[in-house]
């Protein structure tokens, strides 16, 4: 049996198989923080703008949104994480709809989606990494 975790925190899917629960997969699902809300107003700065600019400049205008992953990173450098906000922000610049940059931000683990401490370390678990010959 599936069900959803009563933890507020918590947006893993987990099985009850009768003797214990355990965590299966993680969903990738937003739930509004205080710090991470549509409520939140977000724009870019004036120097984020000209490099918005020259960044758009670079595709021709019927493939600018090609551009959500550069534009998604300055959003992070300059707020600190991407947040709702800043994704919504990037979607209206791109003209295209917010599900798309979501689609993105989720995907690619450089995206950090909630705030993180001063120093973010991730360590690659890929197993052909930690093979030596």
């Amino acid at each position: 049996m599936w069900y959803a975790c009563p933890q507020a925190t918590c947006t893993a899917v987990h099985e009850d198989d009768g003797r214990h629960k355990r965590r299966l997969t993680r969903m990738m699902q937003h739930r509004n923080t205080p710090e991470n809300n549509p409520d939140i107003p977000f724009k870019f700065n004036k120097v984020n703008e000209e490099l918005i600019k020259e960044v758009l400049s670079r595709y021709p205008s019927q493939y600018k949104k090609a551009a959500v992953m550069p534009l998604l990173d300055l959003g992070q450098r300059q707020h600190g994480f991407t947040s709702i906000s800043v994704m919504n922000e990037v979607a209206r610049l791109l003209e295209m709809p917010p599900m798309r940059v979501y689609e993105v931000a989720t995907f690619y683990t450089m995206y950090n989606r909630n705030p993180v401490g001063k120093f973010h370390i991730q360590c690659c678990t890929t197993v052909s990494k930690s093979q030596r010959e």
